[in-house]
Order: C-alpha cells, then sequence, then structure tokens
C-alpha cells in the first residue's frame, strides 16, 4: 500500500517529459476511436438507406471498439504515461475484465458480419427469411452475454490468477501494476473462445 501513496522522483520527471507528445497523441487517437464509431451509429440509426438488419452487427461492433477506446484506451494511456497503476488493486480486475469483454465481443461481432454477408451472397432469396432482426438482435445479445461469462465471470472469482505458490515465485513489482497473469486452463479457454474459434470461422467463410 505503501507504493500507492508514495511515488519516486524519476517516475514523475519521466511523466512530465512525456506527457506533452504522447499524452496529446493518445487524447486525439481515443477522441477519434470514440467519435468515428458514434458517427457510425448515428449514421446507422438516422440514414434509412443503412437500417438493414446486417448493419445491426456493424453497430454492435462500433459499440465494442468505442468501448474499448473510452473505458480500456484511457486507462491503459494513463498507466503507460505515468509507469504505474494509479487507481488501484479492485479496479484493475474490472479494467482488465472490460478489456477482454470489449476484445471479444468485437471480434464476435466480425465473425457475426462475415458469417451475415455469407447468407446474403450464398441464398439472397432466404436470407430476409433467415436473418430477420429479432434473430439478429437475439445474436447480438448472445454474443455480448458470452464475452461478459469469459471476462468478468471468471475474473470477478479470481479464477483466472495462479496459485499463490506460482505467484510466490515471482519477483514483486517495485510499482503499483495492473497486469493480466493467467492460468493456462483460462488463457487457452479464453484464448480459443475470444479469438481462434471466431477466426477460424471467418477464414472458413471468406475462402469459400
Amino acid at each position: 500500500m505503501d507504493a500507492f501513496r508514495s511515488l519516486p522522483n524519476r517516475v514523475c520527471n519521466l511523466y512530465e517529459s512525456l506527457f506533452p507528445n504522447q499524452g496529446i497523441f493518445l487524447s486525439l487517437l481515443i477522441f477519434l476511436s470514440v467519435a468515428g464509431n458514434i458517427l457510425v451509429c448515428i449514421a446507422i440509426y438516422t440514414d434509412r438507406g443503412l437500417r438493414r438488419i446486417g448493419n445491426l452487427f456493424l453497430a454492435s461492433l462500433a459499440i465494442a471498439d468505442m468501448l474499448v477506446a473510452a473505458a480500456v484506451m484511457t486507462f491503459a494511456g494513463v498507466n503507460d504515461l505515468l509507469g504505474y497503476w494509479v487507481f488501484g488493486e479492485q479496479f484493475c480486475d474490472t479494467w482488465v475484465a472490460c478489456d477482454v469483454m470489449c476484445s471479444t465481443a468485437s471480434i464476435l461481432n466480425l465473425c457475426a458480419i462475415s458469417l451475415d454477408r455469407y447468407i446474403h451472397i450464398k441464398d439472397p432469396l432466404r436470407y430476409g427469411r433467415w436473418v430477420t432482426r429479432r434473430v439478429a438482435i437475439i445474436t447480438i445479445a448472445m454474443i455480448w452475454l458470452l464475452a461478459a461469462l469469459v471476462s468478468f465471470l471468471p475474473i470477478s472469482l479470481g479464477l483466472h490468477r495462479p496459485d499463490e505458490e506460482a505467484l510466490a515465485t515471482q519477483r514483486p513489482p517495485r510499482y503499483p501494476t495492473c497486469a493480466l497473469v493467467l492460468t493456462p486452463t483460462y488463457a487457452v479457454v479464453s484464448s480459443c473462445i475470444s479469438f481462434i474459434l471466431p477466426c477460424i470461422v471467418m477464414i472458413s467463410i471468406y475462402c469459400r
């Protein structure tokens, strides 16, 4: 806890020297990411030509990317600029879970978009019968539910952390940090659900 209260002068000096350049760049990047995805959602909502069912997945993808920029990149930028984690230990797990959830939702939405386009091209006559607004909304809800189950549930229960004996062999950090330390089981399961399986599906679809 003392590390959270007292900070070395060299870290503060490093922050002061880097912030004018990197801080402005990161702030601009986050602003453009949030604003761009908001504009995508507004365009889909206001333009009748874009109100097709398939674009619901695009709106869900924009929301996921917007949350990555606003809720993940913001705190990651501050952490990188300061050189230590300033937001406390409890918020660290929440931030990490949010990162995993939004990244998973983003990849799963990309998978849904590719599947939607495949059905639309492969069988356009039956597309309207198979891909209805209700089906799209249920699919998006399942995407976000699965992303939350992969992230917030195991991380909040501490199932992602290695046992104390494994952590005891590691050298404790000098300054407060927030890093995702995973058990091999959680790393494999999370990687399969969040990345490997969706990528296999997308590659298979686009290769046809």
